[in-house]
């Protein structure tokens, strides 16, 4: 079961948005114990649903200018039966509990004394590392980009049937619409005067979707994920190489370089489009957009 990975900033929107309500005793004394020898910890209330009534003290942890937050933490009955038990419990993408094959307990440690509570809070609460960051969201890349190709394949079936050419352009054209596409691209690119001049338009308008729909094709497309970070009033950014973005078997590495004010201006000037889009946003030959400190870029 895959661990949900939530942005800190969508984290802190629904804080935010619910009434305010202190920790309960419990939840209280188990977050003093995690803070103690730990600085900058710091806490938003986790928005539980009405599906799970023994759960209504969650607390998500994080450390401002991070991403993600490390996890979240509660107190309150947490086993599927729903065994009136209440305990103390730490939910983190590092856990993995065997006893649940799938939902928030296959991510938990349950206790209830405080002391394993908080041992386990400070094994398993950890920030993200640059690669775990560029692994969260490849799969929403690779739909994005396999969304873009769909688009200019359904493209280019219109401008060629508006062109009078039928079949398949791309992989296995056959002789005949090979050599038909060999002449037609010939007279569109030579001073031809059609004598229909609304189908040379229809023509060129082919020959320009079959180019675009065609410079992906059989290319391995690699990427670059980017992670801006501001602390105590540097900026730096954490890259990290993503290999064969649009194949399932997305390839990221496990270093990063991290630059301060000698990041490459191609990667800057993409970073710099992206901005301007709304998050989950994908434009071919530049990247993708997930928040506004982390970006995949095209390399």
């Amino acid at each position: 079961m895959s661990f949900t990975h939530t942005l800190l900033c969508d984290v802190l929107a629904l804080s935010v948005e619910s009434p305010h309500q202190p920790p309960g005793e419990y939840l209280q004394e188990f977050i003093n114990e995690i803070c103690e020898g730990t600085r900058g910890l710091q806490f938003a209330r986790r928005k539980v649903g009405t599906f799970a009534p023994g759960r209504t003290d969650e607390r998500w942890v994080y450390m401002p200018g991070e991403p993600y937050p490390m996890g979240w933490v509660g107190h309150g009955d947490y086993r599927i039966s729903g065994s009136g038990e209440d305990m103390f419990i730490v939910c983190s993408r590092k856990i993995f509990n065997g006893k649940y094959t799938h939902g928030d307990q296959h991510h938990m440690r349950m206790s209830r004394a405080i002391g394993p509570a908080v041992r386990s809070a400070k094994r398993y609460l950890q920030n993200y590392r640059p690669s775990e960051m560029a692994e969260v969201r490849v799969g929403d890349l690779r739909s994005e980009i396999r969304d873009v190709g769909d688009k200019l394949d359904k493209q280019l079936t219109a401008d060629a049937r508006a062109a009078g050419v039928f079949g398949d352009l791309t992989s296995d054209p056959g002789e005949g619409t090979a050599t038909l596409m060999t002449e037609l691209r010939h007279l569109a690119n030579t001073s031809h005067e059609f004598v229909n001049a609304a189908y040379g338009v229809k023509l060129r308008a082919m020959l320009t979707s079959l180019e675009e729909q065609s410079m992906g094709k059989g290319q391995q497309l690699n990427m670059s994920f980017v992670s801006v970070r501001q602390r105590l009033g540097v900026q730096s950014f954490d890259v990290v190489d993503v290999d064969g973005a649009q194949d399932w078997n997305i390839k990221v590495a496990q270093e990063s370089t991290r630059y301060t004010d000698n990041l490459p201006e191609d990667i800057l000037g993409k970073m710099s489009v992206l901005s301007m889009l709304e998050n989950g946003k994908y434009v071919g030959g530049v990247g993708y957009r997930i928040s506004d400190s982390m970006f995949y870029v095209t390399r």
